[in-house]
């Protein structure tokens, strides 16, 4: 008897150790196999924001580019996540993930690129201006002296 209660007591105490471990667990979207065989191979990787900009109000996101199913919308002034793009009869084409917080909508699906707007974050500006920082080596006493500083 005292066998089976220490094993039902190292079980439970697994159980318990587990736990945080699936608290912590997030959820994370790549593209899969959803990109059709044909184009895999000239995908050109984007990975990044987009603000959609639309004059209709919203765009359609399709399930393969060109295709007429569609897979969701994204309204005007949306950001949705864009991993790559593809080139199909002269109008580019990006696979795009899009997540609403406020009403849960969760797709991934294929929108035509002219509707989107690149957002410029903070990656694209420091590889813009990396050559613009440099370690400063010295000491302050010229920032003490300073009376007034503009900005």
């Amino acid at each position: 008897m005292k066998k089976c209660s220490f094993f039902i007591s190292a079980a439970c105490a697994m159980l318990i150790l587990a736990l945080p471990l699936v608290a912590c667990a997030d959820y994370v979207s790549e593209p899969g196999n959803e990109s059709p065989a044909p184009y895999q191979n000239e995908l050109v990787l984007e990975y990044r924001d987009f603000l959609v900009q639309s004059s209709a109000g919203f765009i359609v996101a399709s399930e393969a580019p060109g295709s007429s199913v569609e897979v969701g919308r994204l309204k005007h002034n949306e950001v949705c996540y864009v991993y790559h793009t593809y080139e199909l009869g002269g109008e580019y084409w990006g696979y795009a993930l899009y997540n609403s917080w406020e009403s849960g909508a969760h797709f991934e699906g294929w929108v035509l690129m002219d509707q989107l707007l690149a957002l410029y974050n903070r990656h694209e500006f420091y590889a813009e201006h990396e050559h613009d920082f440099h370690l400063y080596v010295g000491d302050y006493d010229e920032l003490r002296q300073v009376d007034e500083v503009v900005l």
